[in-house]
């Protein structure tokens, strides 16, 4: 079974330590962004090499948030703990429309991660999902959902009561506009771990992995 290392915060001498508590104690402690992101050499690239546009996707965002600490930072039992990695939890649709979620691992080489999640997403599809995880080890995901069949402009996430601390990814259907090839795509996160700054970081690193995957295909790594 999979364990990732985690440390714990020192909050006594953690720069975010008030911002932490004043979020912790609103029943909606989360914020959300979006954008348009600019996809059209990507696009091309998946395309030509017949490689997974939903997978590859899914990879790239993984790590651009695997290079943010605030990204792997997760609330338990009142203290905040940082992975050292963490891991993309997708929803697969059944085919009697239901759904299921499948973990994969963005910090595995990009063919070997396209292997496994491949096998991972048909396990799920045919009811034999991997085990299931301690709630620890939970902790360690990105959820995230996708509507590939409509660009839609404006989602919100359903949301835990207590507040959970997981990062959340959404993106829709990429669209055709003038010359460009859009991924709307949007963020939804716990403002005690992070702040707009660090969203901001998110899609800037998410951008570079997106030009990495088309200009390498993450063959120099």
């Amino acid at each position: 079974m999979l364990v990732i290392p985690y440390c714990t915060i020192d909050l006594p001498s953690y720069p975010r330590a008030s911002h932490f508590a004043l979020f912790q104690g609103m029943a909606m402690p989360y914020f959300t962004v979006g954008e348009d992101i600019d996809v059209t050499d990507f696009f091309r690239a998946v395309k030509e090499r017949q490689d997974p546009v939903f997978l590859t996707l899914n990879y790239c965002a993984g790590r651009a948030a695997n290079r943010l600490p605030e990204f792997r930072r997760r609330i338990r039992d009142g203290q905040i703990i940082e992975f050292e990695r963490c891991l993309l939890s997708h929803i697969e649709l059944l085919p009697d429309e239901t759904y299921a979620y499948c973990n994969t691992d963005p910090s595995l080489p990009y063919d070997a991660y396209l292997h496994e999640a491949k096998r991972l997403q048909q396990a799920v599809r045919e009811g034999r999902p991997p085990v299931q995880s301690t709630q620890e080890e939970e902790l360690e995901l990105y959820f995230v959902s996708a509507l590939p069949w409509r660009s839609l402009r404006i989602f919100q996430s359903p949301l835990p009561t207590p507040p959970d601390s997981y990062p959340r990814f959404f993106w829709t259907k990429i669209r055709p506009v003038g010359d460009q090839m859009l991924l709307p795509f949007t963020l939804t996160a716990h403002h005690g771990l992070m702040d707009g700054l660090h969203a901001c970081r998110f899609f800037d690193y998410f951008e570079e992995e997106l030009a990495l995957y088309t200009q390498t295909r993450f063959d120099n790594l």
